[in-house]
């Protein structure tokens, strides 16, 4: 599989085979800050790892017409700020996994869907066990464009998350689909935010978004005592079911060697 390992604001190493194009570029007096530049120009699947503490980042990926492109991407953030944009071209798509652990971390995605049947499917899986804040922008800016975008959240410790996820569609933008969902599981008394919002100024889309904050399901938690399975245990098993839920099964493997979290 194609590999990045990120350590703080740069590639420690990078295998990638010619059908995703990678270019880093270091900060200057021109660049205040490290960027990386991912660049899918055939069907191709990247993997991202990373541990980054106390720096700054930017990474803008782009996807060629018909191209398939998969992002897992899996990093320890802590004291991190991050900028991603995404720029997606005629009937591409893009499937992305990402999966965070740490504190202090605000991120802002870009989505831009440049082309007419552009496709992204994004999911972001998030472990706090401090501040998170995310920004998700998508941007629909022609026809037959599709979006599914998933933000699910568990805080911790003294974690705390804020997700806002926002999908444009301008007028004129016809056939466009979006479904957003968001959830946040908390296990302490911090405030956590989920602000999602659907700007639509067109009449032939279909845009659905939702969202919920609190602890796990006591119905479902209910189930599975009367099971035998103690509470602590029932209630690590939802979370477990959460946080792999749209996951595809080939992946779920790595993720869960990847979580350094007691449920497992």
């Amino acid at each position: 599989m194609n590999t990045i390992i990120i350590e703080d604001d740069f590639i420690k190493n990078c295998s990638c085979q010619k059908n995703i194009e990678i270019n880093e570029t270091l900060k200057n007096e021109l660049f205040s800050v490290n960027t990386i530049e991912i660049h899918f120009k055939e069907n191709g699947k990247l993997c991202i790892k990373g541990n980054q503490k106390e720096t700054k980042l930017k990474i803008i990926y782009s996807v060629d017409p018909n191209v398939k492109a998969e992002i897992i991407d899996m990093r320890k953030l802590s004291g991190v700020k991050i900028a991603e944009e995404y720029h997606l071209k005629e009937k591409s798509e893009l499937h992305i996994i990402k999966f965070y652990e740490g504190f202090d971390l605000k991120k802002q995605d870009t989505i831009y869907m440049e082309e007419k049947g552009a496709k992204i499917f994004y999911v972001l899986k998030s472990l706090a066990s401090g501040k998170q804040r995310y920004n998700t922008m998508i941007y629909h800016r022609n026809i037959d464009t599709s979006c599914e975008i998933y933000h699910h959240g568990v805080s911790r410790e003294k974690g705390c998350i804020s997700f806002d996820v926002t999908n444009i569609i301008e007028k004129g933008m016809k056939n466009t689909y979006v479904e957003q969902q968001n959830r946040i599981i908390t296990s302490n008394m911090k405030l956590c935010k989920i602000n999602p919002n659907l700007i639509v100024d067109e009449q032939d889309v279909i845009a659905n978004h939702s969202a919920h904050l609190g602890d796990v399901d006591n119905n479902e938690l209910f189930y599975l005592m009367t099971r035998g399975i103690n509470k602590e245990d029932a209630r690590n098993l939802l979370i477990r079911g959460f946080l792999l839920d749209k996951i595809k099964e080939e992946d779920i493997s790595e993720i869960k060697d990847f979580i350094s979290f007691d449920w497992r």
